[in-house]
């Protein structure tokens, strides 16, 4: 029992340390986007990524609760949020496109 308990633990500790490392580059680079997309507005701009950022969580962990609720098994919220995360895709390809500055 006791090895599996640090075996645990151990787990968790190391996925919570590699979020704190990827975090603030994720920052850095909206922050950058904002800078860049929202001049004369960055504060504004800054607020309405919060904004996203929250109604996206708070609409995901909807979202995927659903077939929780419905009494399903753990394995489809993936099935709903695979079509998400494709969407999301689809939007930054869409994002990148129209405000790619063009070479010369």
């Amino acid at each position: 029992m006791f090895p599996r308990f640090v075996s645990l633990v151990h787990r968790h500790l190391s996925a919570i340390l590699q979020q704190q490392i990827a975090r603030p580059s994720k920052a850095r680079l909206l922050q950058i986007s904002i800078i860049h997309f929202a001049k004369g507005g960055e504060l504004l701009g800054a607020a309405c990524i919060q904004v996203a950022f929250n109604l996206g969580n708070a609409i995901g962990a909807y979202i995927g609760g659903l077939p929780l609720q419905a009494g399903l098994g753990y394995q489809y919220p993936a099935l709903i949020g695979a079509p998400l995360a494709l969407v999301g895709f689809i939007l930054l390809t869409l994002f990148y496109k129209k405000y790619e500055p063009k070479k010369a």
